[in-house]
């Protein structure tokens, strides 16, 4: 039953991707916005639905473990498995207009959680704190895409966009991502715990790669059809929205505990993917096969500590 629920939620994913992408290109069409802003804001938000879910349940049912993991083992799994395998599928270009800021704020947003998670638990001022900051990101990086529209040599092909029809595409993929990506994590706990694996490390890897499918997914269908901007844009909006977003959202409905495993790997290595991210893109404007296999492999090296130390 759970290899089923695993099946049906990867189709549910893969339909949501592309018509959550289908939707998100043709409004950046439509009203000359950069598609690296649809996707640092538009895609992010939809494929980290599941996540948002899965914290907010996660926390009610007293499953701190599972719902702060859920979280950082997702940019993880992000950076250094989702990136890795589009850019090993086709080399991903970093877009011009993708600036230091994402990657700050990014940075900024993981060491604020690291610094907070040293006392042991996240409260509800802190995840105030947190999407304080998610919400100066996004208004800046809105008032910059109104600032600056892309123009368009051929203005009848935007006109002739079906807006109404483009945001049902984004809708309803968004959806399909969301009911998908809570299928396929719902199977991929019960296949965990028939095995036996404690919250924190379930948290971390099965759950975390089950949310984190709508990001796989998006990241590989934007990187085969070249929309570069869609794919890396909406890694580090996802991972920004994930960590000041679902975080903050999950204190504020109720306070997180956060487990001292998480302080001796996972926030480390999440700091570190981070600044791995920000430095490749940084001096590199193609994340080529050679860094994408650089980038697995340091996803096999988490995987090998997790299960040695946890």
């Amino acid at each position: 039953m759970c290899i089923l629920q695993i099946i049906i939620g990867l189709i549910l994913l893969f339909v949501g991707s592309e018509s959550l992408i289908r939707g998100s290109v043709n409004i950046a069409k439509r009203f000359n916005i950069s598609t690296l802003v649809i996707g640092l804001t538009v895609v992010a938000v939809g494929t980290s639905t599941p996540e948002l879910a899965i914290n907010i349940n996660s926390a009610l049912k007293g499953s701190h473990a599972i719902a702060f993991g859920n979280v950082v083992g997702s940019n993880i799994l992000n950076v250094v498995f989702v990136i890795a395998l589009a850019a090993l599928i086709y080399p991903i270009k970093v877009p011009s207009k993708f600036s230091k800021l994402d990657m700050s704020f990014l940075l900024i947003g993981n060491a604020v959680v690291y610094v907070i998670a040293f006392f042991g638990i996240i409260e509800r001022t802190a995840g105030v704190l947190m999407l304080v900051l998610l919400v100066t990101y996004l208004s800046i990086i809105v008032k910059n895409a109104l600032k600056y529209k892309e123009k368009k040599e051929d203005q009848m092909e935007t006109t002739c966009i079906d807006i109404k029809r483009s945001c049902f595409f984004i809708l309803f993929g968004s959806v399909l991502l969301a009911f998908g990506g809570h299928i396929l994590t719902e199977g991929a706990i019960i296949m965990a715990q028939i095995i036996g694996i404690s919250e924190a490390v379930i948290g971390v890897t099965i759950v975390a790669i089950g949310s984190s499918a709508p990001e796989m997914v998006t990241t590989i269908v934007a990187s085969i059809k070249k929309q570069s901007d869609i794919a890396i844009g909406g890694i580090a909006g996802s991972n920004l929205f994930n960590i000041l977003g679902i975080l903050g959202i999950t204190a504020i409905i109720k306070p997180l505990e956060v487990q001292s495993s998480f302080l001796r790997l996972d926030l480390p290595f999440a700091l570190a993917t981070t600044l791995m991210l920000y430095f490749v893109i940084r001096f590199s404007k193609v994340i080529d096969r050679r860094i994408g296999g650089i980038f697995l492999c340091c996803y096999f090296l988490y995987l090998y500590l997790q299960f040695i130390l946890c």
